[in-house]
């Protein structure tokens, strides 16, 4: 049994689920357990190739890991306390998206860097991190939901 959603709560996810699903019939991939992490990765060669950046490469790690700490911490507590079933009904842990938090975070430490110095790599982790939440639900591991709260609480807890 699903606790804490409602029958109307459980159709409309359903239905907007469906929505989403339906171009993708069945696709599957795993991109989504690297890309998530491809943030980062930018924001350390940026580090490397003298980027100038808002701070020290020790700041920044600092940053990323506080952030991700804290927020893997939030992410987990909800997951255990909600036991919401994910869509394909293996486990009762969909509540809120792990994959999408860790992205989230590292994409929103990657803006906080590099926005005023380089727009448009500030922003560039928002395009991993929101292929990562969309890959959640076309691979049906999330609810759309599950992905919006989980990059939520990345990007008010890195900020």
């Amino acid at each position: 049994m699903i606790t804490g959603l409602s029958l109307n709560t459980i159709e409309t996810k359903t239905k907007i689920q469906d929505i989403v699903l339906e171009p993708f019939n069945g696709y599957k991939t795993t991109l989504d357990d690297y890309i998530q992490y491809a943030p980062i990765v930018t924001m350390y060669a940026a580090d490397l190739s003298k980027v100038p950046a808002r701070n020290n490469i020790w700041n920044q790690t600092k940053y990323l890991l506080i952030s991700e700490l804290v927020t893997a911490s939030i992410v987990h507590l909800l997951k255990n306390t909600t036991k919401i079933a994910r869509p394909n009904s293996t486990t009762l842990t969909a509540f809120p998206s792990g994959h999408t938090g860790q992205a989230f975070v590292a994409s929103q430490v990657l803006f906080n860097e590099f926005y005023r110095t380089r727009p448009l790599l500030g922003l560039s982790g928002y395009l991993f991190a929101g292929t990562t939440g969309a890959l959640r639900v076309i691979n049906n591991r999330h609810w759309v939901p599950d992905v919006l709260m989980g990059a939520g609480i990345a990007i008010l807890v890195t900020n």
